[in-house]
């Protein structure tokens, strides 16, 4: 008699990048012998696909379109028998961002850099991330919800880190918020006051990404200041308003491929008039404290989706810009 084999583990793998798409399905395929029962290159899909098959094991880019990783994670935090190994470009690298990722349920997580020069490491770490017990836990599932309920802000508030105290308001607040006001108080960025070295770099931005505009904005308790940017006017608009609110809640990137799709931006003031913003990726410019202090984004009329290198370069330019802040001279001392 023929003896019953074991049943394959089943994986979906969630990646908008073809490439890693590619080592992964070899890796897990040939390597370990799991099955690949769906890929998905955008949150939105993914999240269809995973209700969809159920998958034993799913893993999960950090920064993708639509629904981001993060928000998809917190997604499946009502499946705890459902293997999740979140895939980053440096993140991952960051025991701080581990540990938030971890809290929202990630079993593991790995840089793709490691994967590529390590693979039989990232085997051996998924093969025992599969042989853990599973887990047990009641909740609700988000995936139960529409697509559009996923968008909402009362869903990206358990993602991003929003606050969950403070007035209501239109828009989520940081859980640090008092902190940040202070903050912006004391480095004198609550303006639209023209500063060159910040203007140098939205330049540099503008110059080397194909978007149509970006901005620089610090975010007080009523207003958005433009305080540099490039295709888009200088100056302030209300803070109800300004979607730089999303991407100083998070540490990672905050994108909007079309923001007439997404219900919390569709009817703002800069999306169907003045800026006419349809798409939108931002990157907080964060305090050495961990306080994020603004936004630099790039923003288009038309929508679209942001290239790895795009990102990479916003980053890069965010963290410049949020030294340069932190190094200006105290107001008293550039006023004299």
């Amino acid at each position: 008699m023929r003896q019953m084999e074991s049943r394959l583990q089943r994986v979906g793998i969630v990646d908008d990048s073809r490439t890693m798409q590619a080592v992964l399905e070899q890796l897990l395929t040939v390597r370990l012998r799991y099955e690949i029962v769906g890929v998905a290159s955008d949150g939105q899909t993914a999240v269809s696909m995973i209700k969809r098959l159920r998958p034993d094991l799913v893993t999960i880019d950090l920064l993708l379109p639509y629904i981001d990783g993060r928000q998809l994670l917190d997604a499946l935090q009502s499946f705890p028998e459902m293997k999740k190994v979140v895939i980053s470009t440096a993140a991952c690298e960051n025991l701080a961002v581990k540990a938030s990722l971890e809290k929202l349920g990630a079993d593991g997580c790995v840089s793709k850099t490691r994967i590529s020069q390590d693979p039989d490491n990232f085997c051996n770490l998924v093969a025992a991330i599969m042989r853990r017990p599973k887990k047990v836990r009641e909740t609700v599932s988000p995936l139960s919800m529409p697509l559009a309920a996923l968008n909402r802000p009362s869903f990206a508030a358990r993602s991003g880190g929003l606050g969950e105290q403070g007035p209501i308001t239109s828009y989520p607040l940081p859980t640090d918020e008092s902190k940040r006001l202070t903050a912006l108080q004391i480095l004198g960025l609550a303006n639209d006051t023209a500063d060159r070295r910040l203007d140098l770099l939205t330049e540099h931005l503008a110059k080397t990404t194909s978007y149509s505009a970006c901005a620089m904005t610090f975010l007080d308790k009523d207003t958005q200041w433009i305080k540099s940017s490039v295709g888009v006017d200088r100056g302030f608009t209300a803070r109800s308003d300004a979607i730089c609110n999303y991407t100083i809640c998070g540490d990672e990137p905050f994108i909007v491929t079309d923001t007439h799709t997404d219900a919390r931006f569709a009817k703002l003031k800069t999306v169907i008039s003045g800026a006419m913003i349809r798409s939108y990726v931002g990157y907080p410019i964060i305090q050495s404290s961990g306080i994020r202090l603004g936004a630099l984004c790039l923003l288009d009329t038309r929508p679209r989706r942001v290239t790895i290198k795009e990102l990479t370069n916003l980053r890069s330019i965010a963290r410049i810009a949020a030294d340069m802040v932190e190094s200006r001279p105290e107001p008293t001392q550039r006023a004299a």
